[in-house]
């Protein structure tokens, strides 16, 4: 989903239910995304990721993101705070 666009820059966000992972669904939606941002006149896209993530980094980079700062305590990892990476892809 997309959580806000502010000054161009479309934040996004994305969960999928442990019984429907490993079969690009992530992926495939993020791309939905970005292209609905892009229509709604974004011209970048951002996604907080927790470090420790390792699939959902995977997604966003099979997408085109890259790294553009670490952001402390931003991501919940079992209900704790924890640092993210926050990825950005220029549209």
């Amino acid at each position: 989903s997309i959580h806000s666009i502010e000054n161009g820059v479309a934040s996004i966000g994305y969960w999928v239910a442990p019984w429907g992972r490993g079969r690009g669904a992530a992926s495939a939606a993020v791309r939905l995304v970005i292209e609905m941002a892009r229509a709604m006149g974004a011209r970048a896209v951002t996604a907080d990721v927790a470090e420790a993530n390792v699939a959902s980094r995977r997604t966003v980079e099979s997408c085109g993101f890259t790294v553009a700062s670490v952001e402390p305590l931003v991501c919940r990892d079992n209900g704790v705070a924890v640092d993210s990476l926050r990825y950005r892809l220029d549209l």
